[in-house]
């Protein structure tokens, strides 16, 4: 039961590191275009950003979303 709760929550983590980092990209680094050469590569590259960063990612968003853009 615990295993089945830490894939949530690895996942949810993961979903929310994804969102938080093209936040960033979209709303504070102005970034309106990407560019892939296939598709395991943009999909790798999110999983892996949203792991490494996310933990610092999430706090930026959230801070930015709700007390700096208003």
């Amino acid at each position: 039961m615990s295993q089945i709760i830490m894939f949530i929550v690895i996942g949810i983590y993961l979903y929310l590191g994804d969102k938080a980092i093209y936040y960033i990209k979209a709303n504070i680094m102005n970034v309106r275009a990407e560019y892939y050469s296939d598709t395991i590569g943009y999909f790798g590259q999110r999983a892996i950003f949203a792991a490494m960063i996310g933990w610092a990612a999430i706090p930026i968003a959230f801070i930015h979303k709700n007390f700096i853009s208003k």
